[in-house]
C-alpha cells in the first residue's frame, strides 16, 4: 500500500497572515492560494515519481492527479467565489 501525505487546503486566512502586493495592498487569500499551489505541485511530483518508478500505473497516476486538481479548484472557489476563471474552466472535469 502506498502512503501519501494527507493535507487539508485552507479556505480561510488566519489572522495576520497576509501578502503585500506591489501596490501596497495586503491579501491573505493570495498566501493561502500560494500554499495550496505548492501542495498541489508537491503531490503531482510525488505521483509522477511513483509512476516513473513503476509503483503505480499511468492510469492510477492520472486519477490521483485529477483528484488533486479538483481539490485545488475547490479551494480556489472557496477563496474566490466571484472569480469566473474557476467556473469557466471546464477542461479536466
Amino acid at each position: 500500500m502506498l502512503f501519501f501525505r494527507i493535507h487539508f487546503m485552507r479556505t480561510e486566512a488566519p489572522p495576520g497572515d497576509t501578502v503585500v502586493h506591489r501596490d501596497g495592498k495586503q491579501d491573505a487569500k493570495d498566501s493561502i492560494m500560494e500554499e495550496s499551489l505548492q501542495h498541489f505541485a508537491s503531490d503531482v511530483g510525488i505521483v509522477c515519481a511513483l509512476e516513473a518508478g513503476g509503483k503505480i500505473t499511468p492510469q492510477e497516476a492520472y486519477k490521483q492527479i485529477k483528484a488533486r486538481w479538483k481539490e485545488l479548484k475547490k479551494a480556489k472557489k472557496a477563496l474566490c467565489p466571484k472569480d469566473k476563471d474557476a467556473d469557466d474552466d471546464k477542461s479536466g472535469d
